[in-house]
């Protein structure tokens, strides 16, 4: 049975809803509208598109000003860095030439007028006066020979015992000097100037207030591997936070006068011997202070 067309009336003989022309027709109609309706969905996609572009754009610029401005701000750190460096340089340089003229003085100089001095008290018996002069150019020698250098064991108990003298007869019976050294002791490096500086701190710190008795006692002794040297005094001592403050902070304080002596000689002990000395303290409010230095020396040091 043939069917008739519904859109034009013409038989159709093979048998479809819809004749070859209308079929035709029909299909083609379908395509435009599915590529108009696809053009009006691009369309609209466009401006979006486009909003959504000039978004990231502006994020870019954004991100990337900031990136500029976090590199600029580390450059101008590390000029800033630089900077402060060389100031430093030229300071310490500046430091370096004021030495270097301070040290044109010829140090001769002085220990020939030192001896001068001897000679002329020895000659009018003025002999205490000679011998103090005879024991402050030794210890000035040391000085100058010794200071931020190598010694030995030997040369620093000889130049204390040079200090030690001349104390005496500054403080009279007001502070008494006390060294014991016990015997066959291993002549062992030392910075030198270890042990002047001890005394230093111990009659300005801890016997500034004496008048009378008052005492620093300085032992140098052996124990089993180890040379052990003490200084301690009976003066005003320090309460145990502020001694444990100190000792936290190797004694560096906001004040660089205080205690300057007391610091550089921990720094100095733990850059010339590192691991293999240590230095402890003991003290408490009227009792006194004591500075121990320990000195690990091995089996069969001589």
């Amino acid at each position: 049975m043939k069917k008739i067309c519904p859109n034009c009336g013409v038989e159709n003989e093979e048998n479809a809803k819809f004749c070859m022309n209308c079929a035709a027709k029909l299909s083609e109609e379908i395509t435009e509208n599915t590529t108009k309706n696809e053009n009006k969905f691009y369309r609209k996609l466009i401006p979006i598109i486009i909003i959504v572009m000039v978004f990231i754009a502006i994020l870019s610029i954004i991100l990337i000003n900031k990136y500029k401005e976090k590199e600029k701000a580390a450059l101008k750190h590390q000029l800033l860095e630089k900077e402060n460096e060389n100031l430093k340089k030229d300071e310490l340089l500046a430091l370096s030439e004021l030495k270097m003229l301070q040290n044109q003085i010829n140090p001769h100089f002085l220990f020939n007028t030192l001896n001068m001095i001897y000679k002329t008290a020895y000659r009018e018996n003025a002999t205490d006066t000679g011998a103090m002069v005879d024991k402050t150019a030794m210890l000035l020698r040391y000085a100058l020979d010794k200071a931020n250098k190598t010694s030995d064991l030997y040369s620093e108990i000889e130049s204390v015992e040079n200090y030690i003298y001349i104390q005496e007869k500054r403080f009279h019976q007001r502070i008494n000097f006390i060294l014991n050294v016990e015997d066959g002791l291993p002549n062992i490096q030392v910075p030198g100037l270890l042990i002047q500086p001890l005394i230093e701190n111990a009659v300005k710190h801890g016997l500034k207030n004496v008048i009378e008795d008052g005492e620093v006692v300085v032992n140098i002794q052996k124990i089993d591997e180890s040379v052990v040297i003490s200084v301690s005094d009976n003066g005003v001592g320090l309460e145990t936070d502020v001694l444990e403050k100190s000792v936290l902070n190797d004694f560096q304080t906001d004040n660089e006068k205080s205690n300057l002596g007391l610091y550089n000689v921990i720094q100095r002990i733990k850059m010339f011997y590192g691991k293999n000395a240590s230095i402890s303290f003991n003290s408490y409010p009227e009792c006194g202070f004591e500075v121990i230095i320990e000195i690990r020396v091995g089996k069969g040091y001589v």
